[in-house]
């Protein structure tokens, strides 16, 4: 499968942006950038991406999709290997901030711990990543409640 998209923006021409980007902007409404909500319209998306963020736009359209939420998965999956992991129906978001001197993408989600065998709710976890653009190193938190 090809993870390259090609999204024809106005004024700037063909734009190259990662794939599950377009799939995942249409579906979710909870995605921010500079603490502005992104539209669901995937030119629009793209083009304030690309104007906003410059050179690190693709890096950015990869980031704010369904890898951040894959990626809070596989932690919790490692972590919890005796359960099953149920994430909470929308409260998967994403933030984002582009300036000259923090380039971050921190994503947001609750999920349910739920055991194999007698399928009880074993407790809900808030999952908080953040990935750092600069560094290319994220960091994961998670905090029973």
């Amino acid at each position: 499968m090809d993870t390259q998209q090609i999204v024809w923006i106005v004024g700037h021409g063909p734009v190259v942006v990662h794939h599950q980007f377009c799939v995942d902007i249409r579906r979710n409404a909870r995605f921010f950038l500079n603490g502005q909500r992104l539209s669901t319209d995937v030119y629009e998306a793209v083009r304030r991406l690309y104007e906003t963020c410059g050179i690190h736009y693709y890096q950015y359209s990869k980031y704010m999709s369904q890898i951040m939420g894959s990626t809070m998965m596989c932690h919790l999956q490692r972590l919890f290997c005796n359960c099953y992991v149920v994430p909470l129906q929308h409260t998967f978001s994403i933030r984002a901030q582009y300036t000259t001197n923090r380039r971050h993408v921190h994503a947001y989600m609750v999920a349910r711990l739920v055991e194999y065998e007698s399928l009880e709710s074993r407790s809900v976890v808030r999952v908080n990543t953040h990935f750092c653009i600069k560094s290319w190193k994220s960091i994961t938190c998670i905090e029973y409640f």
